[in-house]
């Protein structure tokens, strides 16, 4: 049974750690960003802030299927036997994958109720970012790297946010794949006693 994101009542809040250079506290809530993406607006429903919009993901931070992540060069791409022809096979297995086409950014709050999407001119969007497909499943989260130098935050390339359990090696690159975002939901759902035995919801996976 799916469900919506909810935040924690009595499970264990996971903490997501960036690396922003120009951020007194670098950690962000994943409950209050689940949260936060659970009410705002659907993908292609952009508000006059301009966001939500699409995640060019040039980085490849979020994991991706192949088919989505395909080459220039058109490699990979699907084969068919030697009896087939592309007019014959009536289905492609490439949607199977993985439901994720297209990925959105989202801004996300440490703390308040979270970003107003209809704000123009646009408020700070801050260093945050909530990731999620174009079925507004969640992907992950990212953060600017920031500029220690100017105090901005805002600053610098993205990077992927870890988790506290994962966060053995602070000089290091500080990725965390969907697995172990797949693995914090299992986690919650445990300690919470959801129904789903401990299942991560497919809401914002696949």
């Amino acid at each position: 049974m799916n469900k919506k994101w909810r935040p924690a009542t009595g499970g264990k809040d996971m903490t997501l750690f960036s690396r922003n250079a120009a951020l007194a506290d670098k950690t962000i809530s994943l409950n209050s960003v689940r949260t936060q993406l659970s009410t705002a607006p659907a993908p292609t429903d952009k508000g006059k802030s301009g966001y939500p919009h699409e995640y060019r993901n040039l980085d490849n931070l979020i994991p991706m299927p192949k088919a989505a992540n395909k080459a220039k060069s058109g490699y990979p791409h699907e084969y068919y036997g030697p009896k087939e022809t592309p007019r014959e096979r009536t289905t492609s297995t490439a949607s199977s994958v993985d439901s994720t086409t297209n990925l959105y950014e989202y801004p996300v709050q440490q703390s308040g109720t979270g970003y107003n999407f209809d704000s123009k001119p646009k408020d700070d969007p801050g260093p945050f970012r909530a990731i999620a497909n174009q079925n507004k499943k969640y992907k992950g989260t990212i953060c600017h790297d920031g500029d220690k130098d100017t105090r901005n935050p805002n600053a610098g390339s993205f990077h992927l946010c870890h988790l506290e359990a994962s966060n053995k090696d602070p000089g290091g690159s500080g990725q965390a794949g969907e697995e172990d975002y797949r693995q914090a939901d299992e986690e919650y759902n445990r300690e919470a006693g959801d129904e789903s035995n401990g299942q991560a919801s497919e809401e914002y996976y696949g």
